[in-house]
């Protein structure tokens, strides 16, 4: 008999809390006056509504100044930490997003960015699911992987093999990953017109 050792190679860490609370009154309201005055952006969303970017610490409202300083700075600086990089985290790029039914938003990543994420402010049931995707070069290399698996009538998830992993959204689900990690966002299928 002999004793098998796994050895982690590459990994690659999503990280995921959840924030009590109640509502978001504030932040709502500031992208409601945002979606009359702007435009909108255009970058990976497909429908919906995307802000311009607005950067940290020019926060547009109190409670999305809160927010970043007591949940998401902190979060970030605990996963630098664990990723033995040297940045504060203490400065953002940040935008709002509003998918509403049957948008979604394209495959992409935040070059130059250490760490990207999601923070849930409304989610209605079946809001679209964000999915995060192995990078390309692995993933056509393992393909004969998951043609195999098919052939054989099995489904399997296991993160040793997945090409993808996605999380279904949750109010107050914060969501952080490496910023070259590509991702994307399912089509908005919710029953909810807003």
């Amino acid at each position: 008999m002999f004793t098998l050792t796994e050895n982690l190679l590459f990994v690659t860490s999503c990280f995921t809390t959840y924030v009590e609370t109640s509502n978001h009154t504030a932040i709502v309201e500031s992208i409601e006056k945002l979606q009359e005055v702007e435009s909108g952006n255009y970058r990976s969303n497909e429908g919906g509504f995307q802000s311009y970017v607005k950067q940290s610490p020019d926060f547009d409202n109190l409670e999305t100044a809160g927010l970043f300083n007591n949940i998401i700075f902190p979060a970030a600086k605990m996963v630098a930490n664990s990723w033995s990089l040297p940045s504060e985290m203490n400065r953002a790029g940040y935008w709002y997003n509003v998918n509403y039914k049957y948008s979604s938003n394209r495959e992409h990543t935040h070059p130059n960015a250490f760490l990207s994420g999601v923070y849930y402010i409304k989610v209605p049931e079946a809001s679209g699911n964000i999915v995060l995707l192995r990078a390309n070069s692995e993933h056509d290399k393992m393909e004969f992987m998951h043609q195999k698996i098919t052939e054989n009538n099995l489904r399997i998830d296991n993160n040793r093999i997945n090409t993808e992993h996605w999380f279904a959204p949750k109010e107050g689900m914060l969501i952080l990953f490496p910023g070259h990690l590509t991702h994307y966002v399912r089509q908005n299928l919710t029953n909810e017109v807003d």
